[in-house]
């Protein structure tokens, strides 16, 4: 038996969209990594090509190195924006439409009929990596077997349903008009081009011509004619009324700078707001690091059995920490070192996120091992006596990337909080109200790490001064602190209302 959801229009009429099978979503799913799969492949043998076409000769081999380690900074860093940007950018361009799920025919709309925007999309991304845990997107199977709207947690966080997306040729209108064939050439042209790219004539055609299909709907289940095969006209309608509302958008306010908006004053609020949880975060990050530090420092043999992993990194340290003050890095080992240290930073803060799945154990745990590691590796170099050499390399870019996993630690510890919190709310409406709140703050943290991405590749690899850096790196962790405690608590617009208010009181009283 097909589920349907039913929602109501503007209009006040029903319609119902037809949810997707668990199925048709794997098979979307499958399809949509194996073009992933597809696109990291041809980037691998892109750049495998250009490094086999360098020159081979002696005298350029200072330049083949450079361009060898830029061509694999680069290829880590593509491979991460199209992992992370594939379903952010199909899902938001083509309304809800991967090209996975364009061959499945389903697509993802919100819970209102409409379709999905960038903040949506954002939260259905970040949340995929927690809907994949522990492998194979058991998490999302099992969250789509419980929810009623077959939802993993993506869904229940952003607010979306996936439904079955009927094709055009499959809508086949017992008693055609003129304004059905054009809604009809509209809507395919959407499909094929994506909503931005009509103009706003059409759009605002399109809004009026779901208003004539629907009220054709409502006639048509009245159906006081007496028509035949009434039923399947009621049916068509319907279909075209779905498939024309999903790509409405209700809302037409003006979007335009609401990230940047966000950043300046939603998201310090926002991080005020849930401070207790990045308290939490910051602490089982820094004790072990503090720890670990004070104890390799005096025993540098104990550092195998805080953080084992370190066991091939001693005979580097020098190559990595030594005089590249006055140096610099040898030809093009600071890009790929940049590129390294950012996706390294942003797993871990994706991990630190996507791990409060399991009521916060998760986030805590990875937040302590990193900071056993970090501790020992900065112990070790304090042994060597190139501690001033490291904290040079770490200031200027530091403040702005430990904030970032800090803040989705926070994030992490949100969601496992929510799994355990006492509530009035079915436990899905509180996850998902939390958790949008949650990949909000993953979103401001990636802002903070990818900030930091070319202060590192730039100026902490490089032979400016020492002094220098760590003086910029004050500058940072000072302007980090403000805007984090300070930012968003009175707008000038409040401000200004707010003066408003005060001499209309003033003149009341005086009247």
């Amino acid at each position: 038996m097909k589920k349907a959801l039913q929602i109501e229009t503007n209009e006040s009429i029903r319609i119902e969209f037809d949810l997707a099978g668990i199925g048709s979503r794997a098979v979307a799913a499958l399809l949509d990594h194996l073009i992933i799969l597809v696109i990291l492949a041809a980037i691998l043998l892109l750049f495998l090509g250009i490094k086999r076409i360098l020159p081979l000769e002696e005298p350029g081999r200072d330049f083949q190195q450079v361009i060898s380690n830029v061509a694999t900074a680069l290829l880590v860093i593509s491979w991460f924006l199209i992992i992370v940007g594939y379903f952010l950018f199909f899902e938001t361009r083509y309304k809800g439409k991967t090209p996975g799920k364009r061959i499945a025919g389903i697509r993802v709309i919100k819970d209102d009929g409409s379709s999905p925007g960038a903040k949506e999309a954002a939260i259905r991304t970040f949340f995929r990596p927690v809907d994949f845990l522990p492998m194979g997107y058991f998490l999302a199977m099992m969250s789509a077997i419980i929810s009623n709207r077959g939802k993993r947690l993506g869904d229940l966080a952003a607010g979306t349903v996936v439904i079955r997306s009927p094709s055009p040729a499959g809508i086949g209108l017992t008693s055609i008009d003129p304004a059905q064939t054009r809604l009809i050439g509209l809507l395919d042209k959407a499909d094929q081009v994506g909503t931005s790219m009509l103009n706003a004539n059409e759009m605002d055609e399109i809004v009026l011509l779901h208003r004539e299909i629907c009220a054709m709907l409502s006639r048509a289940k009245e159906n006081r004619a007496g028509i035949k095969n009434n039923d399947q006209l009621v049916l068509d309608l319907n279909r075209l009324a779905a498939r024309s509302h999903s790509i409405i958008d209700p809302s037409k306010a003006d979007r335009q700078g609401a990230a940047l908006e966000f950043l300046r004053t939603g998201f310090p609020r926002l991080v005020r707001k849930t401070g207790v949880f990045h308290i939490v975060s910051a602490a089982f990050l820094f004790i072990p690091f503090l720890t670990t530090l004070f104890v390799v420092s005096q025993r540098p043999q104990y550092s195998l059995i805080l953080a084992p992993e370190l066991s091939g990194v001693f005979d580097s340290l020098d190559r990595m920490y030594g005089d590249f003050n006055n140096q610099g890095r040898p030809p093009g080992l600071e890009t790929a070192m940049a590129s390294f240290y950012v996706t390294n930073n942003t797993r871990v803060a994706l991990m630190c996120f996507c791990f409060g799945i399991f009521f916060g154990l998760g986030t805590l745990l990875v937040l302590f091992f990193n900071g056993l590691y970090l501790g020992a590796i900065t112990g070790l170099v304090h042994t060597r006596g190139l501690q001033f050499n490291l904290l040079s390399f770490v200031a200027a870019h530091g403040p702005l990337e430990i904030t970032g996993i800090v803040l989705a630690g926070g994030a992490g510890l949100m969601i496992g909080y929510a799994l355990l919190e006492p509530t009035n709310l079915p436990r899905s409406e509180h996850l998902a109200s939390r958790g949008r709140d949650a990949v909000m703050l993953v979103a401001g943290a990636a802002f903070f790490i990818a900030l930091a991405a070319p202060i590192e590749a730039f100026v902490s690899s490089s032979s400016m001064p020492g002094g220098f850096k760590i003086g910029l790196g004050t500058i940072n962790l000072a302007l980090v602190i403000l805007h984090l405690v300070l930012s968003g608590r009175h707008s000038w617009t409040d401000a200004k209302n707010g003066l408003n208010i005060n001499s209309r009181q003033a003149k009341g009283q005086n009247t």
